[in-house]
């Protein structure tokens, strides 16, 4: 559990802007563990950057997710997955 625990801290770090005058940004970065898969059982375990931008009670205007060039193809899945939950981001 621990372990997972600073898995999750290391491969994703966040910075919310949370004034409400202005728009919800999070910066993150690429887990390239835990925010994985490539075929459909991806929907079937958590993904901490799809889990965030699932909160009713946060809305992310913008994601600036920060991957490696290696890391496009993943980077590009993730995104797409992230409009199909969140429609707003």
């Amino acid at each position: 559990m621990i372990l997972q625990i600073i898995d999750i801290l290391l491969s994703l770090f966040i910075f919310l802007y949370m004034d409400k005058a202005r728009k919800q940004v999070v910066v993150g970065i690429l887990g390239t563990r835990l925010d994985s898969g490539k075929n459909e059982s991806r929907w079937n375990h958590w993904r901490p950057t799809l889990a965030l931008c699932q909160h009713e009670e946060l809305l992310v205007h913008r994601l600036e997710l920060i991957h490696q060039p290696q890391e496009r193809e993943l980077a590009e899945l993730l995104a797409a997955d992230v409009h199909s939950v969140s429609p707003e981001t």
